[in-house]
């Protein structure tokens, strides 16, 4: 009696499986991220390339300087882009203010744009800092 209970939790066990990964970014992933404006008009950023490559910035125009950071791997990219699908594509937002918030992404075929005043829309906000987080916890951004 005792070996068919061990043999049953046995397959019962082996039956359960593993969680299964999130879905791998789309092949035309990126993701931009970027504030500034206010007097000086200092603007700065971060963009993130389908390879995974990350790239800061800061400034405007020809004074705009650049600084690749970090190339992300294929579950880091799937991490921000699980964070971004959901709410991003369905948020149209377009209100720029003195200082201004912009997230612009591409996936899956969609691309799209959005400039807040942060603190004016809690939902952005809070992405916007859900992504800054996801990348500097990768040390892409610091």
């Amino acid at each position: 009696m005792a070996r068919l209970v061990l043999l049953t939790s046995l397959l019962v066990a082996g039956c359960a499986g593993t969680p299964e990964a999130a879905p791998p970014a789309p092949p035309d992933f990126a993701l931009a991220l970027s504030q500034g404006g206010g007097f000086a008009g200092r603007w700065s950023g971060v963009e993130v390339d389908a390879r995974g490559t990350v790239t800061t910035w800061e400034g405007t125009g020809a004074d705009r300087r650049t600084t690749t950071t970090d190339t992300l791997d294929a579950a880091e990219l799937s991490a921000l882009w699980d964070r971004l699908d959901p709410v991003f594509f369905d948020t149209d937002v377009d209100a720029p203010g003195n200082l201004t918030a912009r997230m612009e992404a591409s996936g899956d075929g969609r691309v799209h744009a959005t400039a807040w005043e942060p603190g004016a829309h809690a939902a952005l906000d809070s992405l916007y800092a859900g992504l800054t987080r996801l990348l500097s916890s990768n040390a892409a951004v610091q």
